[in-house]
This record gives C-alpha cells, sequence and structure tokens, in this order.
C-alpha cells in the first residue's frame, strides 16, 4: 500500500497552520486509500534528534510532503539539506509547500530535488505550470469543514454569534484588540466565542481573560481547540488574522473580518477584499497610532450593524473557495507518486 508521510514545524514562533494544514491532507490521503504518517518538528526541541527520528520514519514512504516556516528553513538550511536531500531517501517522491510565488524554500533546499512544488496562495484560482501549482484553489481543509459549508444556516437571531480566532501565538495582540472593540458595541448583544492559542503567552493569556470579565456580552473562552470546525459552525461572523484561519472561515460560510500582521497576508486579503469577499482591517503594524481609539472600531461596527453585507460577504466568499482544495493537491501528488 503506498504511503504519504507529512513535515511540518509547529512551535511560538511559526504558530500551528503548517502542521494544521498538513493533518487535513493526510485526512483526505487517508479517506481515499493512502496509509499516512504524521512528522511534526517541535520548534523547542533540539533539532538533531529529532532529525535522526524523522530519518527513520519517512524511509519507506512512497511521497513525502514538507510543509515548513521559510524562517525556519533559513535558520536550519545546512541540517535540511543533509536530511532530506539524503542520498538514501532519493526514491522518495518529494512535495514541498512553498512560502511565495517564486518558491523560496525550494530554492533554499537545493539538494533537495523536489518533485512538485505547491504555493497555495497569490491568485484566487489554480494554476498548474509543469510542477508548480500556484493559488487558492490548492487551499487545504479539513473534512469536518466540508460539512460545516454544506449544513451552515445564517442565524436570524437578534443576539449574533461572534468567533474570534487569531492563530496559535497572535503575535500582535489582536485577540485583545478585537475583544476590546466589541465590549464598546452595544446596537444588539453578541454571543462571542474567544480562541486562546496554544502558544499565547501566559501575559497574553491573563490579559484577555481579565477583559473577558469586563465585556458586557456573553464570551466564551476556547482553549487551544483541536480544530475550529464547531466554532465556525457556530459562528455568523468572524474577527481573524490572514492566513489559514481567514481562509477556513471564508470556505465554511461565515463573513469574515481579517487583520493582517504582515505585508504578505495582506497582499492574500486584499485579492479577497477585491471581490467583496472579506472586511480587510488593514495589517497591525500599521494601526499602532489608531490603537487608543479603539481598534478600527467605525469598520468592526459597521459591519455588525449590517446583516445585508454579512450575507454577501459570506457569498463572494465561498465563490472563492468553490472546493477543497485537499482533492486537488492529492490528484497531484498521486499522479507523481503513482506513476
Amino acid at each position: 500500500m503506498n504511503q504519504i508521510t507529512s513535515l511540518s514545524i509547529n512551535g511560538p514562533s511559526y504558530g500551528i497552520g503548517h502542521t494544521s494544514r498538513q493533518r487535513s491532507l493526510l485526512e483526505t490521503a487517508k479517506f481515499d486509500g493512502w496509509q499516512i504518517r504524521e512528522l511534526v518538528i517541535d520548534e523547542l526541541a533540539p533539532l538533531f534528534q529529532q532529525l535522526a527520528r524523522l530519518w527513520q520514519a519517512v524511509k519507506d514512504s512512497n511521497c513525502l510532503v514538507i510543509d515548513l516556516d521559510p524562517r525556519f528553513v533559513k535558520k536550519y538550511y545546512l541540517e535540511l539539506n543533509d536530511f532530506i536531500g539524503d542520498k538514501d531517501l532519493e526514491r522518495i517522491h518529494k512535495v514541498v509547500m512553498d512560502a511565495g510565488p517564486d518558491f523560496p524554500i525550494r530554492e533554499i533546499l537545493n539538494k533537495v530535488q523536489f518533485d512538485l512544488a505547491i504555493y497555495p496562495y497569490g491568485a484566487i484560482e489554480a494554476i498548474a505550470k509543469g510542477n508548480e501549482l500556484s493559488g487558492f484553489g490548492y487551499s487545504i481543509f479539513p473534512k469536518g469543514l466540508q460539512d460545516v459549508r454544506k449544513a451552515k444556516s445564517y442565524t436570524s437571531n437578534e443576539k449574533q454569534n461572534v468567533l474570534i480566532s487569531c492563530g496559535g501565538s497572535d503575535p500582535s495582540n489582536i485577540t485583545f484588540l478585537y475583544l476590546e472593540t466589541l465590549k464598546h458595541f452595544s446596537v444588539t448583544k453578541l454571543n462571542i466565542k474567544v480562541v486562546i492559542g496554544k502558544f499565547f503567552s501566559k501575559s497574553q493569556t491573563e490579559n484577555v481573560l481579565k477583559l473577558v470579565s469586563d465585556v458586557p456580552h456573553e464570551v466564551e473562552v476556547l482553549y487551544s481547540p483541536l480544530s475550529l470546525e464547531e466554532a465556525f459552525e457556530f459562528a455568523d461572523i468572524s474577527f481573524v488574522t490572514g492566513g489559514l484561519t481567514r481562509n477556513e472561515s471564508m470556505f465554511s460560510g461565515v463573513c469574515t473580518v481579517v487583520t493582517d500582521i504582515n505585508q504578505e497576508q495582506f497582499k492574500s486579503t486584499r485579492l479577497f477584499a477585491e471581490k467583496d469577499a472579506v472586511v480587510s482591517l488593514g495589517i497591525a503594524e500599521d494601526e499602532d497610532k489608531r490603537r487608543d481609539d479603539f481598534f478600527a472600531k467605525d469598520m468592526i461596527f459597521s459591519i455588525l450593524s449590517d446583516r445585508k453585507r454579512q450575507k454577501a460577504l459570506i457569498k463572494n466568499a465561498k465563490l472563492c473557495f468553490p472546493n477543497n482544495g485537499a482533492l486537488h493537491v492529492l490528484a497531484e501528488i498521486s499522479v507523481l507518486c503513482l506513476k
């Protein structure tokens, strides 16, 4: 039986998005009859010992899918080149989930012969050019989100259901800023679920929990949920940061409000904003001078008060993600590994 192995990373600096994406791909592969194996590099553990164990685990696979943060790759490119480019692993087909249209991770790991490079950003559609795939059409979602998308309906209750989810670490403290702003929304009551990510610092968590007790709306705290499927099923509107959570919210059929934490995220969010598929609040670093006047208050209050626009945004977002890209990615991998 054919085996697909994923190699990803998580930790305080890199969050959980790479690992979450690979788990969704492996879930789809298992459903399609593959044997699967998941390998996760722990940022906080010594790398050498981890790579030694990983080599033993991957050597019997047909395909290795590598999903690593480019900052990590730059830092440990020598070790990763030696490990992934080992001559004893030459027979294994290798796929890289890359971070830019010029495929920078593939360039850094120049001792590795990659059979396929995937950049699941940069354009709304799916674009295939030889052994390079790009575009949001290759975005990978959990199978459970497909069920949420099919069954989801927009609540007609007076109280709106709101999700705040800003990743595993939230380095720009956007969770606190969203909650602080919603604290002052008084047009209707809100039912809020706020996610405390796996790698939130102690002070981040304490600040959010302190604020929760001061918010006049109903607030439930979710601590490091394994998935956000139930949260998206609940939510009418989500307040997120750019990246995987933004995409999952849009795919699920939730009105999505986005604050990006870097220029690359903003480029992608802007593509969706041009399609009127998300509300873009800009880049977090650009908001410093406005934080004392409540974070993007006018835009947030406006969308919360406009149910008709929320529904239009949901419709347009689903058009941007008509299908689960996991099926497209797995189809390409199957052609590669089973030929």
